[in-house]
């Protein structure tokens, strides 16, 4: 009787996990089918979990459930590989570079809600990065940072209730800089040009797109990543890309962004870096990120401790040396399709929020 329980089960599983194997197959934006793109680490371990339980039950009388198991663990493996220490790497590492070519950014998602600010405090004290980039920044969080940032003489402060706030420092010389609500009227982004102690320039695009949840679906966010990804297309200056993009290294929309923007991802070849859920060690993958274009190379990539928040935060130093390192990597390049696709994203994410806004209209409307 155990036995056929525990079979029964454990066939339900397999059945369920292959199904969320294939549901981001699926073109849609709907939030719970583009939501089971970011447990591909945690899902094929159950199937390898799980196909290992229907063997020892006796292959022979299990081999289609076992077959499954295999074929939905060997696809989110192949989904995954590139991100494993032992694959080859995407943005070449640079061993010897200039100290007024180099920039190192911290990049760190405070969680609004958490009143804790004595470790994000050491944290930058210990690292004194040349920019921080922090997000989920209330008034509360722009104050508690303002005594560690005095050093930091060009900032963009926009403190937001709605846990889309986003603040900008640099100690490094910053030219034009402005913020930007790209897609959705209450969440910012910000774009700045920063110059380099040796003279050389980037430009440094900052944003936080709201993540595919119940009753919000993915479009809005999809279609922040294709502007966010065309300006930097577009841009003639060297560029990174940083913040809490709430999509996983490894998803069809993140593979778009890095196509269609030319960027590297260290990530790739070194390890998932997971950043989130910092507080809850089993249910973690990446959504934090800094990606940059093939004239920098790395120097360090690093997920830090624990500060409080449910992210860690990831720090990267990054050397602008073009006649080195635009031989030495290659980015992601958009074909047709690919532009195609953009294209489609972007018109599906902005008729979205439209649909959005006007509900939102309708709802205060009745409720005056």
């Amino acid at each position: 009787m155990l036995r056929s329980v525990i079979t029964w089960l454990v066939r339900a599983v397999v059945m369920i996990l292959a199904l969320a194997t294939l549901l981001p197959l699926i073109s849609t934006d709907e939030w719970w089918v583009r939501a089971m793109e970011f447990p591909r680490v945690q899902i094929a371990a159950l199937l390898f979990l799980s196909g290992g339980v229907l063997f020892a039950l006796g292959w022979r009388a299990h081999w289609a459930g076992i077959a499954v198991a295999a074929l939905a663990f060997a696809y989110q493996a192949v989904r995954i590989a590139p991100y494993a220490a032992l694959a080859p790497v995407q943005a070449a590492s640079i061993d010897k570079c200039p100290a007024d070519q180099q920039v190192t950014i911290l990049m760190v998602n405070v969680l609004q809600t958490n009143r804790d600010t004595a470790p994000l405090l050491a944290l930058l004290a210990e690292r004194d990065p040349d920019i921080i980039l922090a997000v989920e920044t209330d008034r509360f969080w722009t104050d508690a940072l303002a005594p560690a940032t005095a050093a930091y003489p060009h900032q963009r402060l926009h403190p937001l209730d709605n846990t889309y706030g986003m603040a900008l420092y640099s100690r490094m010389p910053v030219g034009a800089m402005s913020t930007r609500f790209m897609v959705e009227p209450d969440i910012p982004s910000i774009a700045a040009d920063v110059t380099l102690p040796g003279g050389a320039a980037f430009r440094l695009f900052a944003i936080h797109p709201r993540p595919p949840i119940p009753g919000k679906d993915s479009g809005p966010r999809d279609a922040e990543l294709v502007l966010t990804a065309r300006d930097v297309a577009r841009s003639p200056l060297p560029a990174i890309v940083a913040g809490d993009l709430n999509d996983v290294a490894w998803s069809d929309t993140t593979r778009l962004f890095q196509e269609l923007s030319g960027t590297l991802d260290p990530r790739i070849g070194r390890g998932y870096f997971a950043t989130y859920n910092a507080k809850v060690p089993l249910a973690r993958w990446p959504l934090d990120h800094i990606f940059f274009t093939p004239e920098f190379g790395l120097v360090s990539f690093e997920r830090l401790g624990k500060i409080g928040s449910d992210h860690f935060p990831v720090t990267a130093t990054l050397c602008l040396a073009p006649a080195v390192m635009e031989d030495e990597q290659t980015a992601p390049t958009a074909d047709a399709e690919t532009i195609e696709d953009a294209a489609e994203q972007l018109s599906e994410g902005r008729a979205q929020q439209a649909e959005e806004m006007a509900e939102g209209e309708d709802e205060t409307q009745t409720a005056e």
